[in-house]
């Protein structure tokens, strides 16, 4: 009887039926939705053979073989090989919320090629990768820069990727604006589409991802060792800063080479490490595999939904990247779920990280800032547009500037200390240095309807713009209140929360913008607005 008490299951526990199940339930809609519209010209077994070959004399199986089967092809191809990159940069960095998405990755990737495009069209010649590959390091540098003083807590690393990537976004959106003769079909491109005429890209990007993903194969024992801990991962021989940089940086190269081919294609790497993980993928070994196969059925999904909305939309484009942002939404909700410890890395010190600023005078910092809001007013009334070029504009003639540059001028002062303070009642609010009103989708919610009356054509007046906009942001707010309920009112899942409205707000803006026409340039310059001054 003591023997039997005494004993221990010999096996691991089993894989729940559910994941397998889902999975490939997830993979049979997916291609499913994906044969649907060629069945009807072609049967099922000349469909299949289409990937290998073709009837030159029949067009629909020379369309299949030449833009169906590549196009899927490559969306399983990438797919799996986002879903392994997310896995990865969760389990590296101990966090639930992690991706290249997420971290300002596939963000700084397509600024990367944006600023080649303009300034160096040579190196796209010689190789897109290396653009894309330099502008994803230059954004997991900056997320490294911002979280290093605060101990690379995860809910910080995820704010301050999400704020590097609006803010990439930003800039890739004003450079649409001043060049968009040279970047309009960029920026279709950018959002993620995944079209295909030929093997050839495909082709290309096989063995790249594939030499990756073996790479992130083989720091499976270190990184297993780093779910024990920075300390316990050291103490039995892994070199955790080694470890961790040379996994980043497979997981940089693995995003910025798909940005390079296709586009940002966001929120994969996000959604199939955590789907995996709800359905119960528990080994790193399982969260690898699992988050792979989920990643290829996910993408190959999205993208048939975008072909599917671009087919019934009158030939307005919608792409891939859009629906797949439709995606990050719930699963960063759901991904809160999986949050225990939101204030530290595992294995790091339980201390909180300090970052308190030291104080100063009170009438050092007024005297400071009085100085640079004369010398801003200055600037901006001596430096201004004539009709031929900008120039500088004598003392004597301001009183004349006056008349343009003036009510622009008490605008953005106005603008800057409303935004100011509602900046600090936010960080007062949630208890986070971070929080901003863009963070927490209240300019989304602002921004969606101001979207709602462009498209509508609406006309109610400047006064009804500002009383619907309020409405909207005030509703986004209200909504981000009643998901927080259950939380508690946590601020840093107040601000998750927060993003995950930003997130669907976002995505149908952009579907709008990628449309073209007019409506799309007008929307593409709001975006710019909200993006870069926060309203």
């Amino acid at each position: 009887m003591f023997a039997d008490s005494a004993r221990v299951p010999a096996t691991a526990p089993s894989l729940p039926k559910r994941l397998p199940v889902a999975i490939a339930l997830l993979w049979l809609v997916a291609l499913a939705a994906s044969a649907l519209p060629w069945l009807g010209q072609m049967a099922p077994g000349d469909l299949l053979a289409a990937f290998w070959s073709y009837n030159e004399d029949y067009y629909p199986s020379v369309l299949a073989h030449y833009s169906w089967a590549p196009r899927v092809s490559l969306a399983v191809l990438i797919g799996c090989g986002l879903g392994l990159a997310g896995a990865v940069t969760q389990q590296i960095l101990g966090n639930p919320l992690a991706s290249p998405s997420t971290l300002g990755v596939e963000a700084g990737g397509q600024f990367g090629v944006t600023m080649a495009t303009l300034f160096v069209p040579g190196l796209l010649a010689f190789s897109p990768d290396l653009a894309a590959v330099s502008g994803g390091l230059l954004a997991i540098g900056l997320v490294i820069a911002l979280t290093w003083r605060l101990g690379f807590s995860p809910v910080t690393v995820i704010l301050a990727g999400l704020v590097i990537t609006f803010f990439l976004g930003a800039m890739n959106m004003a450079f649409l604006l001043l060049k968009g003769e040279w970047l309009g079909n960029l920026f279709i491109w950018g959002a993620g589409s995944l079209v295909q005429n030929n093997w050839e890209p495909f082709l290309q990007l096989l063995p790249r991802v594939l030499i990756l993903a073996i790479a992130m194969l083989m720091l499976m024992r270190p990184l297993t060792l780093m779910q024990l801990g920075q300390a316990s991962a050291s103490a039995l021989g892994a070199k955790v800063a080694l470890v961790r940089g040379g996994a980043l940086l497979l997981v940089v190269l693995m995003s910025s080479v798909v940005v390079s081919r296709v586009g940002v294609v966001a929120f994969v790497g996000l959604a199939a490490p955590v789907l995996a993980k709800l359905l119960g993928a528990r080994s790193l070994g399982e969260r690898l595999f699992w988050s792979t196969i989920t990643g290829g059925g996910l993408l190959l999904l999205a993208d048939t939904l975008a072909h599917w909305a671009t087919t019934l939309g009158n030939g307005s484009i919608v792409p891939t990247g859009t629906t797949t942002a439709l995606i990050g939404g719930p699963v960063i909700l759901m991904a809160l779920q999986g949050i225990r410890n939101t204030h530290h890395m595992p294995g790091a010190d339980s201390s909180p990280a300090g970052f308190l600023p030291t104080r100063k005078p009170t009438l050092l910092v007024a005297g400071i800032v009085a100085v640079l809001l004369v010398l801003t007013i200055a600037l901006s009334m001596a430096w201004s547009p004539g009709l031929n070029a900008w120039n500088w504009t004598p003392p004597s003639h301001w009183s004349d500037a006056w008349v343009w540059r003036g009510p622009r001028l008490l605008a953005a002062i106005l603008a800057g200390m409303a935004l100011g303070m509602a900046g600090t009642l936010i960080q007062r609010m949630t208890g986070n240095p971070m929080g901003s009103p863009e963070l927490l989708g209240i300019s989304g919610g602002a921004a969606l309807v101001m979207v709602v009356l462009v498209l509508t054509g609406v006309d109610i007046g400047r006064g009804g713009q500002l009383i619907a906009a309020t409405a909207g942001a005030a509703a986004a707010l209200g909504l981000l209140i009643l998901l927080a309920r259950r939380h508690r009112f946590a601020g840093n899942q107040l601000l998750l929360g927060g993003l995950a409205l930003y997130v669907f707000m976002d995505a149908g803006l952009r579907l709008v913008m990628a449309s073209g026409g007019t409506v799309g340039v007008a929307l593409a310059e709001l975006d710019v607005r909200f993006n870069l001054a926060g309203v």
